[in-house]
């Protein structure tokens, strides 16, 4: 069977629908990508709407799927004409299964040719059913009622489908769902809501799309005509405090303090802000908007800097938290404005409130921020005192990174052995031992706490072997499983982007599938992705699966992870600039994940991320010394010449340091800075100043530029990544 191919968009593009509709006819399962890639064409919305309505034919039924699911809201926003409905109604007439897009799409179509009853009935479902499966019917049952069919329009079921639209709108997250079913309601029934209530719909969609003068406005028409609303819906409370905190108006967060403070001694006195019952809806539970209240009244005073009465709220907040996520994200902001206030306090709200947490990862800023303040102020009594709580309460690589950093302080002798023994209950080696050995034992049960936590942490884990003496691999030696699995749908749903040149697209179906993957196809994916040289997606992916807790990386899984792209230029260049190519290949990965066109929020741009005033000033160095004059056109998008620049500034500031780790900390935060940062600290061993660094991104920056250079010296070049490391703090 003939297949479509990438360069058959053009001919799409010229074709009449019939000669279009031959060839989808021919292969079903390309016209759902071809439907894609042509939907990026200006004016090619009918060529697209017609090339996955044959992908319903398809005998893939992810495929189906896919193709349905771009069809619903078309076929509700009656972009597809009544004489195609029919046929869509034939293709989605198939037994599938509960959710599916099929289903939707059928009933979608029913409701555009007018079959309310069949439209109105209620989705079967597994599960939560999906936004469309939610709104259909109750836009059914709308219609239904207008007719006066035997869904007699009566005030208690007016009331109570007022109430289920409003529960839909005022809750979640607005998308293109909630655009739909809010401008056919107003187009049906113009005054079906209050104004009050339409308003509450606006306002969101307007934080949505973070305009939040606008949300202010519709909010404050709210306030005024039926406060209830904020009373009923807990995510519009949130959307309301959110507005007050983002709107950039000091009098706006003075009026959301007062209006939050109103409502909250209400609360505390047993007044009862409620209403609503016109609407056939209850009140939320009241916990869920104190919650808010006070989370977000603690939001508005962080942003005003005033951190002592944000803490307050923050704390106030805890005893009403929904869920763990709200409770961790109340507990992150009470240890930043403790920070905040003094970082002294840091440490003693660490002890009360880490017990608090739920995700450990959430707190690793944090954490990191409280290391960099013991390290700086020499507090190593205190950071012992907080290890144990560290082992238990927070993340692997916040282990390794504590257990490291006090491992090097008792090497170095800030720490007694008494102390450290303490700590980690290994007092007791026996009285025969002498107190030089003892101090080994305890150093390296530190670094052996790294060295094992150091699995999400190339940089711990290589320094904590070169401590023990150790040889790491970031690989097992042990036998690779094999890949002799059947593909499933979903496999073949994805690895079809790339049979059909729209692997680009392809990005957000491989998301969506998340969990379903196994480790050996994301793997598949994964070099899917690295063949078609769009690596960071790539790296992202491999990322996702090497975390996995029954997870053991394999070499193929690493040499995805740390790509050789652009060999060529990149170990030329390296080659020529005198600059080892494990560091450089370690900078470009860590900078730009290879993807040539980035370009930061600060305006760095392309591979080695170069800022254009640098890159100019390199330039002309580079023209001066006889090389290629790129200042007429400095394109640092394009590769070579990004390159070329990056390895000549990297070159230069190898040359002015005394070590490369602080060559590559002046690449990310500054030559002057970085001279400045040394000069303050200049007693402590260069591995313990990284850990003083000001800025925790150049901090993380140099370890993961380290991390990287290890593994791309361990995968290719033929050197332990213990000997990456001391060449960067050599």
């Amino acid at each position: 069977m003939p297949q479509f191919k990438a360069e058959d968009i053009d001919f799409i593009m010229e074709s009449d629908t019939a000669t279009v509709r031959e060839l989808a006819e021919r292969d079903p399962s390309g016209a759902f990508y071809m439907g894609l890639l042509v939907r990026d064409r200006e004016g090619a919305k009918n060529r697209s709407l017609l090339l996955f309505q044959e992908a319903l034919k398809s005998p893939a039924v992810r495929v189906r799927e896919e193709a349905a699911r771009e069809l619903i809201l078309p076929v509700l926003a009656k972009e597809i004409t009544g004489d195609t409905l029919p046929g869509i109604i034939k293709n989605t007439f198939v037994k599938s299964s509960p959710n599916s897009p099929l289903i939707t799409l059928h009933r979608a179509a029913r409701y555009a040719l007018g079959d309310y009853s069949d439209a109105a009935s209620p989705a079967e479902a597994q599960g939560e059913p999906s936004s469309w499966d939610r709104v259909i019917p109750l836009a059914a049952t709308l219609k239904l009622q207008q007719e006066g069919s035997r869904y007699a329009r009566t005030a208690p079921e007016t009331n109570i489908l007022r109430g289920k639209l409003l529960g839909f709108l005022l809750a979640g997250t607005p998308d293109r769902v909630y655009t739909w079913i809010f401008q056919e309601i107003v187009r049906q029934e113009p005054e079906f809501f209050t104004e009050a209530e339409s308003s509450a719909v606006l306002g969101r969609f307007a934080v949505a799309n973070a305009s939040y003068s606008e949300a202010l406005r519709r909010f404050r028409l709210v306030l005024e005509q039926d406060r209830s609303l904020f009373f009923q819906y807990p995510d519009l409370t949130g959307d309301l405090g959110r507005t007050f905190q983002y709107t950039g108006d000091g009098k706006a967060q003075t009026e959301g303090i007062k209006l939050f403070l109103e409502w909250e001694n209400a609360f505390q006195t047993g007044i009862v802000l409620d209403g609503g019952a016109d609407r056939g809806n209850p009140a939320a539970d009241i916990s869920q908007i104190r919650f808010r209240v006070l989370y977000f009244l603690g939001r508005i005073e962080r942003r005003r800097q005033n951190y002592t009465q944000a803490a307050v709220y923050f704390e106030a907040s805890l005893p009403f938290a929904p869920d763990h996520i709200q409770e961790d994200a109340a507990v992150w902001y009470i240890l930043d404005v403790q920070r905040s206030i003094k970082p002294e306090n840091l440490l003693p709200a660490a002890h009360t409130y880490l017990e608090r947490r739920h995700d450990p990862s959430y707190f690793s800023d944090i954490l990191d921020h409280l290391c960099r303040y013991l390290t700086v102020k020499r507090q190593w009594k205190d950071m012992l005192g907080l290890f144990p709580r560290i082992l238990v309460l927070a993340d692997g690589g916040t282990k390794a990174k504590y257990a490291y950093i006090l491992g090097r302080a008792l090497a170095e002798g800030y720490i007694s052995v008494i102390d450290a023994e303490n700590t980690l209950y290994t007092s007791g080696m026996g009285g025969q031992i002498s107190a030089e050995a003892r101090k080994t034992a305890v150093v390296r049960s530190f670094f052996r706490i790294a060295f094992e936590e150091g699995r999400a942490s190339f940089y711990y884990r290589a320094m904590s072997a070169s401590q023990l003496g150790d040889t790491v691999s970031p690989v097992q030696e042990a036998s690779e499983e094999p890949e002799d699995f059947p593909h499933t749908d979903e496999m073949d749903l994805i690895l079809g982007f790339f049979k059909y040149g729209a692997a680009p697209h392809s990005l957000s179906y491989i998301k969506a599938a998340g969990d379903r993957l196994s480790a050996s196809e994301m793997r598949i994916i994964a070099r899917a992705l690295a063949d078609h040289e769009m690596w960071i997606e790539a790296i992202r992916l491999v990322n996702a699966y090497i975390l996995r807790e029954d997870y053991g990386a394999r070499r193929e899984d690493m040499t995805l992870y740390y790509p050789r792209a652009y060999r060529e230029i990149i170990e030329r260049n390296a080659e020529e600039a005198g600059i080892p190519p494990e560091i450089f290949y370690g900078l470009i990965r860590t900078e730009s994940a290879f993807d040539a066109s980035i370009q930061s929020h600060v305006g760095a741009v392309g591979l080695t991320q170069l800022m254009p005033p640098t890159a100019r000033e390199e330039a002309e160095r580079i023209r001066r010394r006889g090389g290629p004059n790129y200042l007429d056109n400095l394109d640092l998008r394009d590769p070579a010449i990004n390159v070329h620049i990056g390895a000549s500034y990297l070159s230069r500031l190898l040359g002015l340091m005394k070590s490369p780790m602080q060559a590559l900390l002046s690449y990310n935060g500054g030559y002057n800075r970085v001279q400045r940062w040394r000069a303050a600290e200049p007693k402590l061993p260069e591995d313990l100043f990284l850990e003083t660094v000001e800025f925790m991104e150049t901090r993380e920056y140099g370890k993961q530029v380290l991390g990287a250079a290890a593994a791309y010296g361990y995968l290719y070049f033929d050197m332990t990544m213990e000997a990456v490391a001391a060449e960067i703090f050599k």
